[in-house]
């Protein structure tokens, strides 16, 4: 439940992928902000901010207005990233882009983007730069960032209310507080220390650490407790500079583990954010025989396995998605394995526990979205039997397609529904409440029905004729498809 209710918070407070551009400036808003001298001189860093357009068929929420920045270094008039090698990459709209609600102040999510930028994105050897962008509520006066306790002043720009500081990439975020002074409250988010109920319980140790099996830098861990659960957890992540968290690879972007504050997300797919302590680690005590599970992706080609394993656990072994095997690193209960995965439809990979009585367990799981079969209630004729509506009832799932076997007396149906993998594409479990919503689609028969009786295929059920003036009888607007065809794969 402390999953969901802080989901629930980040998408009140949070506008995320809104659209395909969730970001798009509305016009005479974009303009340059705050701004910041760079630690080792040269080129001075800059944000730039803008109230950005809702995507078709969005709206944001009420008395919420929305600011979005991104954050790099002044370069002819254009933002930029610059790496050692002296190479220059410009921001275009949408890359390295976070947005934010400025409504008001909330203890819950930090009004503030970090990072931590690597020398080369490719091969990382050291991290160079903190930046600490962010967006102050409408009614603050002042913000405040403690580094390793020396506290300073960030100026607050008075026309986009953002506000920027850039600091040695040695400043990790578990050294860094930030304090809002907004309409007589003052909120702070202490990354050592934790905003959302939960805090550390003991020391933050390493676990184990296995390489990437497409050759990046490899995944490490960090096993801790939660103080509140006084369970332990472990958390993965690529190894940059000898510390373990979020890399994206295509910015050198980083955020060291583990994460103690609701970051909000970058735009432009992989993030160093994620959901704070608690919450992004695998946290709990696995079954004798099990282990207790959770997937993360870190880019679109690997897909990272870590959790803990049961007492009677004695070794692990990760097949990919064409059966052949991967490296899994068991120190203790906990464990770190890799595959590469490309996450496409009815995309899966197994977990092969070998047990303490020799015996082996499978733990099958998807890494890309599945057409599951779903139970289904009525239909109807139509067109003279070339196409029957079918009828049931689900949750925000899509219908993805229908198989249908014509016997010489029955037509068996069998509806699909498109289920998303357990995780997203920056490591977030996906758990979100299902509204019971009623549904129609229309399925094309290879042959008139005839006189055939309609019974449900897998995972059967009884079924019906609809009755006059049931939802969905009279309306045209069901979903079309042709019985043996599946939605297109949007990966």
């Amino acid at each position: 439940m402390r999953r969901l209710s802080a989901l629930l918070a980040l998408a009140v407070v949070l506008v995320v992928a809104l659209s395909s551009h969730a970001s798009e400036p509305r016009p005479g808003t974009l303009a340059l902000g705050a701004k910041a001298a760079d630690p080792e001189g040269g080129a001075e860093w800059a944000v730039r901010a803008w109230h950005p357009r809702a995507g078709k068929g969005t709206r944001f929420p009420r008395r919420t207005r929305i600011v979005c920045l991104q954050a790099g270094r002044l370069a002819g008039g254009r933002l930029v990233r610059t790496f050692a090698d002296g190479r220059e990459r410009v921001l275009e709209i949408d890359d390295r882009t976070t947005c934010f609600g400025t409504a008001g102040l909330s203890r819950e999510i930090l009004p503030a983007a970090i990072e931590r930028l690597a020398d080369d994105p490719a091969s990382p050897r050291r991290l160079v730069r903190t930046l600490v962008a962010g967006i102050a509520p409408d009614e603050a006066d002042r913000v405040v960032l403690a580094v390793r306790g020396a506290e300073q002043d960030v100026p607050i720009d008075a026309a986009t209310h953002s506000f920027l500081a850039v600091l040695d990439g040695s400043v990790r975020r578990a050294d860094l507080a930030l304090r809002v002074h907004a309409g007589g409250r003052i909120v702070e988010f202490d990354f050592g220390q934790g905003t959302s109920g939960n805090s550390l319980s003991g020391a933050v140790r390493r676990g184990p650490e296995v390489a990437d099996p497409l050759g990046g830098p490899p995944f490490g861990s960090l096993r801790y407790a939660v103080r509140s659960e006084e369970q332990p957890c472990l958390e993965a992540g690529r190894v940059i500079g000898d510390e373990v968290g979020a890399y994206d690879a295509t910015w050198g972007s980083f955020l060291d583990a583990p994460t103690l504050a609701h970051m909000p997300p970058y735009e432009d797919a992989w993030a160093p954010a994620g959901a704070p302590l608690g919450e992004s680690g695998d946290c709990g005590d696995p079954e004798r025989d099990d282990v207790s599970l959770r997937i993360q992706r870190f880019d679109d080609r690997v897909a990272v396995f870590q959790g803990l394993a049961g007492p009677d656990v004695r070794a692990l072994e990760l097949r990919g998605p064409d059966g052949s095997p991967y490296p899994v690193a068991l120190a203790g209960e906990a464990f770190v394995g890799a595959t590469p995965s490309s996450g496409k439809l009815n995309e899966r990979a197994a977990l092969v526990m070998t047990l303490a009585n020799g015996r082996r367990r499978v733990r099958r799981v998807a890494l890309g979205p599945q057409d599951v079969p779903t139970r289904w209630d009525s239909y109807t004729v139509r067109r003279g039997g070339r196409v029957l509506r079918i009828h049931w009832g689900s949750g925000v799932t899509p219908f993805s397609g229908a198989d249908v076997k014509l016997g010489r007396r029955t037509a068996t149906v069998t509806i699909f529904e498109r289920f998303a993998p357990t995780f997203s594409d920056d490591g977030w479990g996906i758990f979100y409440p299902q509204p019971l919503l009623t549904k129609c689609a229309d399925v094309v028969l290879p042959r008139p029905l005839g006189g055939r009786r309609v019974i449900a295929g897998r995972p059967g059920g009884a079924v019906r004729r609809s009755r006059p003036g049931e939802p969905f009888v009279a309306n045209d607007g069901c979903p079309r498809m042709r019985a043996g065809t599946r939605l297109p794969d949007a990966g």
